[in-house]
């Protein structure tokens, strides 16, 4: 299982580069990168009448937090910000 950024400038290395940091920062908090992308994807289907606390929100804070490393690495590598970009688990490798 791995990372990867879709819609993303960059070359397939610089991209890879960007999801080993992003991974790397997931398993320094302890998160496994499936169970993030998940929590994010249940976070946004709560209903707007929702008023308990957001269920894994340390998770969902760290998937973001981590895709914001990711982003970084490719402003860094390609000196544009990758505005459409988005950060997906990939359980089948890199294109």
């Amino acid at each position: 299982m791995m990372l990867w950024l879709w819609y993303c400038p960059g070359t397939n290395e610089q991209i890879r580069t960007a999801c080993r940091a992003a991974l790397d920062e997931l398993d320094r908090r302890g998160f496994n990168p499936m169970l993030s992308q998940q929590a994010t994807f249940d976070a946004a289907e709560l209903p707007e009448s929702a008023d308990d606390v957001t269920p894994a929100a340390d998770a969902i804070v760290a998937w973001y937090d981590a895709e914001q490393i990711a982003f970084r690495s490719i402003y860094e590598a390609t000196g544009e910000w990758p505005h459409s970009a988005t950060m997906i688990v990939n359980q089948d490798g890199a294109p």
